[in-house]
């Protein structure tokens, strides 16, 4: 099964959530709802703090939109 792209952005940094959130200007929580699958699309603030991390907003966007999908196919 595809893995959720901002888990696999964060696993490939070796990161921790808690350091995620702190790096991109998020709240844990935040980041543990993209993890989860909430919200359905990504909002423009996590896009543009993801941005800042050097990360193409296009392509995680896209990216979380195909793994959202791939999940309620699934269920």
């Amino acid at each position: 099964m595809q893995q959720n792209p901002v888990t696999a952005l964060r696993e490939r940094r070796g990161w921790s959530r808690k350091e995620l959130a702190l790096r991109a200007g998020l709240s844990y929580g935040q980041i543990t709802a993209l993890e989860l699958g909430h919200p359905r699309r990504l909002p423009p603030g996590v896009l543009q703090a993801f941005e800042a991390l050097g990360e193409d907003p296009g392509e995680l966007a896209a990216a979380y939109q195909a793994w959202r999908e791939a999940q309620r196919a699934a269920s």
